[in-house]
């Protein structure tokens, strides 16, 4: 139940390996991730939230009403959420670091011997030694969310995680949100102004466009504002670039962050 042609944004989802991590070697040597429960049928023919309910109900009958309602929520976001393309993280509990992939298979159902080690998705992992202090502490908290699969439901999550994946560093949600104001600052400028020919030269922001432009919006607006730019992703780094130089040169200029006069001086009405 995945649509390859889907157009929103990744989902990151937490899956853990275990409450000791016994299973992490396991997922990580054999690009798994999965959840456990044992003496469960093959999923693949379940079609929704109910039925998986009505089967771990009958399944489970000796488990509270809650219990059921937990385990299927998430035994339903594995089977048809977990889409590929997503984001998986596995906190590492005997390392103290973060392990981040990619899904390049969703739901399947593994003949195993061990029963624990069926239900899975197939995940490509890019680091498995991202430091755990590496994330923000709102990142961390996630994280460290009780349930074995779930959604990471920070702010700005999966594009932090893109993030991490590729730089090990967690830019928060101040730094994208930075990021996006530089580049729409220099865009302004540029197109208001013949004070500078914005090229794909000079770029030299650290910044993954990947991880904030995950739905390619970013990149539409681009290709749409400069049609003639044949890498645009590398004009948008370059926009960063320039956008940044801007508030800096401003705030030495007058001593601190003023942003109507910042628009005024790119030629952005106020």
């Amino acid at each position: 139940m995945t649509d390859k042609n889907r157009t929103e944004v990744p989902t990151a989802w937490l899956i853990r390996a275990g409450s000791n991590g016994e299973r992490e070697d396991f997922v990580l040597g054999h690009g798994l991730a999965f959840g456990g429960w044992d003496d469960l049928p093959d999923l693949s023919g379940v079609l929704s939230r109910g039925e998986m309910k009505g089967i771990l109900r009958w399944l489970l009958p000796a488990k509270s009403k809650m219990s059921v309602a937990n385990y299927s929520g998430q035994l339903w976001a594995l089977r048809a959420h977990v889409s590929i393309g997503d984001l998986v993280v596995l906190p590492r509990k005997k390392t103290r670091q973060i392990a981040i992939g990619v899904v390049i298979r969703a739901y399947w159902y593994r003949n195993d011997p061990d029963p624990s080690r069926r239900h899975v998705v197939s995940v490509d992992w890019k680091r498995t030694d991202v430091p755990w202090e590496a994330a923000h502490e709102d990142l961390r908290n996630s994280l460290s969310s009780l349930r074995t699969i779930g959604a990471i439901k920070c702010d700005d999550g999966a594009q932090r995680l893109r993030e991490m994946m590729t730089t090990g560093r967690d830019p928060g949600t101040s730094g994208i949100d930075a990021a996006k104001f530089a580049m729409a600052l220099a865009i302004n400028a540029g197109a208001n102004s013949d004070e500078r020919d914005l090229t794909v030269e000079g770029a030299t922001t650290k910044w993954n466009v990947g991880s904030f432009d995950p739905d390619s919006q970013l990149r539409s607006l681009i290709d749409a504002l400069y049609p003639d730019v044949d890498q645009p992703y590398r004009l948008l780094e370059f926009l960063i670039d320039d956008g940044l130089r801007r508030v800096s040169e401003h705030m030495e200029s007058v001593g601190e962050l003023d942003v109507i006069a910042l628009l005024d001086e790119a030629g952005t009405p106020s």
